[in-house]
């Protein structure tokens, strides 16, 4: 959730960080992310479809859309700045048989070419992509008998995830959790 309470989509699996705010754990699967923890997410889908990749994308098209409560001082622009969360998505196996999981990635994300819904995806055995913000273009890396496009996403994600924490600044567990109603004055 952001800092005014909207909710994000149901996510199949959160990357945050407990040094800049701590989760509100319901069970050991569901809980509230503050929006200022969460570095990545990740979509997980058994075989990826047509349906799947559209329900991911309107999942995470949410995200980008959540206001942020903390921010660091851009030292190239001079103005505050936060990055946000990464949306990724991984696969196990893909229903496609004629074309490939790119082209049906730009048929289901008007903005494929320069501000991707899904900034990094992964399908074994058949590649992953990863989208370059600052140059706006792609990068493909073929798939590999000892499956190196896994070890490629993951490596990604885990050199991006430093710069997204590092964007976060210093956020507070007040800007959630509103508590000045009950605080009165003696």
């Amino acid at each position: 959730m952001d800092k005014h309470g909207k909710p994000s989509a149901e996510t199949d699996l959160i990357i945050y960080s407990k040094k800049l705010l701590p989760p509100i754990l319901y069970s050991e699967r569901f809980g509230t992310f503050p929006l200022d923890c969460c570095l990545a997410t990740v979509e997980i889908k058994s075989k990826l479809t047509s349906n799947e990749l559209k329900k991911a994308i309107k999942n995470a098209s949410i995200m980008p859309k959540l206001k942020y409560s903390s921010y660091r001082l851009d030292n190239k622009t001079k103005r505050l700045s936060t990055a946000v969360v990464t949306r990724t998505l991984f696969a196990f196996e893909s229903d496609l048989s004629q074309k490939n999981e790119f082209e049906r990635y730009q048929e289901s994300d008007s903005g494929w070419q320069k501000c991707p819904v899904i900034k990094s995806f992964c399908v074994i055995n058949r590649g992953m992509w990863v989208f370059n913000t600052p140059k706006q273009n792609w990068y493909f890396m073929e798939a590999t008998d000892e499956h190196e496009e896994v070890i490629c996403f993951l490596v990604n994600m885990v050199e991006h995830l430093e710069s997204v924490f590092d964007s976060r600044g210093t956020p507070r567990i007040s800007n959630y959790v509103k508590t000045g109603k009950y605080l009165r004055q003696l």
